[in-house]
């Protein structure tokens, strides 16, 4: 059981645990299973799913941003950030 759980952990392998020749669990390492975890909330965040698919349509239909917008606006909002935020004023 410990080599297997190694594998799971450092390899990312991943096994199906059968009872009685049905499956019944599954072994894999932990950040597997945290991967998992997040991906489940954001399934059930119906917020979330929401905004994706609307951002999905945006940028189908063209209404998007190109890379060096995006980074543009980030630098901007930093330097507003940096300004807000420093000391003596």
């Amino acid at each position: 059981m410990t080599e297997l759980v190694e594998t799971a952990q450092i390899k990312g392998q991943r096994y199906l645990l059968e009872r009685y020749q049905r499956p019944a669990a599954v072994l894999l390492g932990y950040e597997d299973f945290e991967n998992l975890v997040e991906i489940i909330a954001e399934q059930s965040d119906r917020e979330f799913q929401e905004s994706l698919r609307q951002s999905m349509a945006e940028a189908k239909s063209g209404k998007g941003y190109a890379k060096g917008e995006i980074l543009a606006m980030v630098q901007e909002w930093e330097k507003e950030e940096w300004e807000n935020n420093s000391p003596g004023e």
